[in-house]
C-alpha cells in the first residue's frame, strides 16, 4: 500500500465522492489535508485519511467508499429513527420502516447515517427503501445496518 497526496488521484477521489454522496461534499473538504492509500500494483483506492483520521474506506466487492466513525461529519446522507427503535439499532439489529420518521439526501443502495430524533449519530448502513416505499408499508427492514457508533446517551 502506498499514500500520496498527488492532486490527481485526490481529484479522482474527490470526484468519487461527490458522485456518491453529492457535490456538497466537495465544499466541506475544501481546503483539508487529504490522502489516499492505494495498492500501488492494480491502483485500487483502499482508504481515504482526511486532516490524518481515516474517514473512508473501499468495499471490496465494489470499490464503494463508505464512511467511517470520523468520515459522517462530511457525508450528509442519513436516515432519522424515533426514539424506541434507538435501543434495538444501537444493538446491531435492522432498521424497521415503521420506526423510521424520515430520510434526507439517499436513494434506495446507498450509504445513510442513522440518527434519532436529536441528530445524535447511531449506525451506518445501507438504505435498503425509497421513503415512499417506507411510508406505503407496514412491515418490512428500510435499514441494514453495517456498523454501530460509540455514542453517549442523553
Amino acid at each position: 500500500m502506498v499514500r500520496s497526496k498527488d492532486p490527481l488521484i485526490i481529484e479522482k477521489v474527490l470526484g468519487l465522492l461527490s458522485y456518491i454522496y453529492g457535490n456538497a461534499i466537495i465544499e466541506r473538504l475544501k481546503g483539508m489535508n487529504i490522502e489516499i492509500e492505494y495498492n500501488k500494483l492494480t491502483g485500487r483506492i483502499r482508504h481515504v485519511y482526511i486532516n490524518g483520521e481515516l474517514a473512508f474506506t473501499s468495499r471490496a466487492s465494489d470499490g464503494y467508499l463508505l464512511p467511517t466513525s470520523a468520515g459522517i461529519k462530511y457525508v450528509d446522507n442519513e436516515v432519522i429513527i424515533d426514539d424506541e427503535a434507538v435501543k434495538y439499532v444501537s444493538k446491531g439489529m435492522s432498521v424497521i420502516v415503521k420506526s423510521v420518521l424520515d430520510v434526507k439526501n439517499s436513494a434506495p443502495g446507498s450509504e445513510v447515517i442513522i440518527k434519532d430524533p436529536k441528530g445524535t449519530p447511531i449506525a451506518l448502513g445501507r438504505l435498503l427503501l425509497s421513503l415512499d416505499e417506507i411510508k406505503s408499508l407496514k412491515r418490512g427492514i428500510a435499514v441494514k445496518v453495517r456498523k454501530v457508533l460509540k455514542f453517549e446517551k442523553t
